[in-house]
């Protein structure tokens, strides 16, 4: 179990398309399970 599973969810930015930054989008994704060796950044 990760440090992070409290939280549930982190934000990103999605990129839907090539383009000026308007094409950039902010999201919600769940935080990703981190294997032996990884670290979250």
């Amino acid at each position: 179990m990760s440090v992070y599973s409290f939280l549930g969810e982190m934000a990103a930015i999605e990129i839907s398309r090539p383009g000026e930054p308007d094409v950039l989008t902010p999201i919600k994704m769940p935080v990703p399970e981190l294997g032996a060796g990884e670290i979250l950044v």
